[in-house]
């Protein structure tokens, strides 16, 4: 973990040298209304800003709420990982200043949040998570810190669907108390992809000699079932059906049974594959132990599986799981206009990173900053009486960063700063530099960037090599023009070298479920 004198440094070197640009905040603010408005913060995880708005998607729900609010089109994440980039959104500094730059570590007890601060100024705050990289491994110590109530409960992922009907009986105890803010998180596009009914890939699970369990695999699913075993040795099989070549994963296999008053996992030896293979026909084995003299035990099954797919069909199923995010979203506008939440509730929409669908030759997003990996969607609906859509919209063509979120939900609800934040409200129409990092061990490298309006520059910290984009010339930073021109950006070169030097410990909380899960999720 960074100690409290070097976040000090790095805190005031960031905001000294780079990103200094003081607020002149204006005296305009919301009108009067009935009661304070609503916080809600929609979170997309892994969705590419360039994937709304397109032509050859259909995103009608996104798209006309990018209409009817402001949406800012240079809005970027600062870490390409889940959990870091969460925790610098709700604390408003930058990962090597809170200290969370990989999943699996805690948030540092001290390190003031929104929920927290929104709290302390009579907000009920509510989250309901989709994804376990976000999940709470013991209270108090991750994101859950300031809410109310942090729904965390599933075993892994759960898709928009599920994610829905936790979320509206949520909504319909929160109308007519007090203001809130409700923090909804969304998997949907995470890997594993799902083909949503555009494809079959049958897998039978065969206990022994018993009757087969049927799984469609091309949607990553989940089975959890009671089941009664006999004691002693017992064979699972995993028989692919699929008429075509593509093989499945096994992610998670779990077998417990109750011993006492405690629940016992029992081993599983893999035969043929493992957990995490891609193959199309799959065998384990494991022992149920004699507990209490009982011939046969209850035990609780739980098995996670998706369809193995390579980089064309990954693009195809990204496009099918923006399409099918939009949809989970319309419905939860839907429910809170039904509600009669929607009108006086500030509405931000956005994603905590993107993802690499095969240009510069990568895929997923852990172990790169272009763009495709850290450009986001932003979109902010103002509450019905607010009159302050003009400052916004006049600042939309600015940077937005999203350590710059919690000062403009702040300064939008005329509440006090959170203590410590780096970021400025986005009501202020004033240019921005972009600082972007990702660390080992979840990344090969670490890396480290800055961007303005006209130009990126990457720094390769083991390599000691520096790469530079002009945005405007390259928009798909294909050409690194850094030999050329790094005399335009000078500064930049021993600032990055700088920030590559943040000493950073990275204590992760890594069980051998937790390393399942994140290895599931592509971050192992």
């Amino acid at each position: 973990m960074i100690g409290l004198e070097t976040r000090t440094c790095l805190r005031f070197f960031l905001l000294s040298g780079l990103f200094l640009f003081m607020p002149s905040c204006g005296p305009q603010g919301p009108a009067e209304t009935d009661r304070a408005p609503n916080v809600i913060l929609i979170v997309v995880d892994t969705l590419r800003a360039d994937y709304l708005g397109r032509a050859d998607l259909k995103t009608p729900v996104l798209d006309e709420f990018a209409r009817e609010g402001v949406e800012f089109d240079k809005a970027f994440s600062h870490v390409p990982i889940t959990l870091p980039a969460h925790t610098a959104l709700f604390a408003s500094r930058y990962a090597q200043v809170h200290g969370v730059v990989n999943n699996a570590q805690e948030v540092p007890i001290e390190l003031p949040l929104l929920a927290n601060w929104l709290g302390q100024n009579g907000y009920d705050s509510q989250a309901v998570i989709s994804m376990g990289t976000l999940a709470a491994q013991k209270q108090g110590t991750w994101l859950d810190r300031g809410f109310d109530q942090y729904d965390d409960d599933m075993a892994d992922l759960i898709g928009g669907e599920e994610l829905n009907a936790k979320l509206f009986p949520v909504l319909t105890e929160l109308k007519g108390g007090d203001p809130f803010f409700l923090f909804a998180h969304y998997s949907d596009p995470h890997v594993p992809l799902n083909a949503h009914g555009t494809a079959e890939h049958p897998v039978e699970l065969i206990f022994d000699n018993e009757d087969p369990i049927h799984l469609e695999c091309s949607d990553s699913i989940s089975l959890e079932k009671k089941m009664r075993f006999s004691v002693g040795e017992h064979r699972l099989r995993l028989n692919s059906n699929a008429r075509n070549e593509l093989d499945f994963v096994v992610n998670r296999l779990r077998i417990q049974i109750q011993d006492g008053h405690h629940q016992r996992l029992l081993k599983i030896k893999p035969i043929v594959g493992h957990i995490g293979a891609a193959l199309r026909n799959q065998e384990f084995t494991f022992e149920v132990p004699e507990v209490d003299g009982q011939a046969e035990l209850d035990a609780e099954f739980y098995i996670w599986i998706n369809e193995e797919t390579g980089p064309v069909e990954m693009v195809r199923r990204y496009e099918l799981e923006v399409e099918y995010v939009d949809r989970m979203v319309g419905l939860l506008l839907d429910e809170l206009r039904s509600l009669g939440l929607y009108e006086n509730s500030l509405i931000i929409f956005t994603s905590d990173h993107g993802e690499g669908l095969g240009t510069h030759e990568l895929m997923g997003h852990v172990h790169h900053l272009y763009d495709e990996a850290i450009h986001v969607p932003l979109m902010i609906k103002l509450p019905r009486k607010d009159s302050r859509f003009e400052r916004l919209q006049a600042a939309s063509d600015q940077i937005a960063r999203h350590i710059d979120l919690v000062p403009t939900i702040l300064d939008l609800l005329m509440l006090p700063d959170l203590p410590g934040q780096m970021g400025e409200s986005l009501l202020v129409d004033q240019p921005r530099i972009h600082f972007a990092e990702t660390r080992q061990p979840a990344a090969d490298q670490d890396l480290v960037a800055l961007r303005d309006e006209q130009f990126k520059m990457i720094y390769r910290v083991e390599e000691k090599r520096f790469e530079m984009y002009d945005l405007v010339a390259d928009p798909q930073e294909r050409l690194n023009v850094y030999q050329e021109m790094q005399h335009m950006r000078p500064d930049w070169i021993e600032q990055l070298k700088t920030l590559a030097k943040a000493n950073l410990q990275v204590e992760r909380v890594l069980d051998e479920d937790t390393e399942e899960m994140m290895r599931a999720l592509g971050y192992l």
